[in-house]
């Protein structure tokens, strides 16, 4: 399939449609620059930013109960 970023654009503006036009664009850089390193991450063979992904999902839904 090859190698892209695809933004939803519901789930995105469910999540920050409430933010002012600026902050709103400074989310979706963040998310857009967090997702190309995934990329660039895996054509190096690393796997740091997934693996703490993982941690800080697990720690958000330990903290949830």
């Amino acid at each position: 399939m090859g190698r892209y970023i695809y933004i939803y654009y519901g789930s995105f503006i469910r999540t920050y449609g409430r933010l002012s036009e600026p902050a709103f664009y400074r989310e979706l850089r963040k998310t857009v620059s967090h997702e190309f390193t995934h990329h660039i991450e895996d054509l190096a063979g690393e796997r740091w930013l997934e693996i703490r992904d993982a941690e800080e999902l697990a720690e958000y839904l330990w903290d949830e109960d």
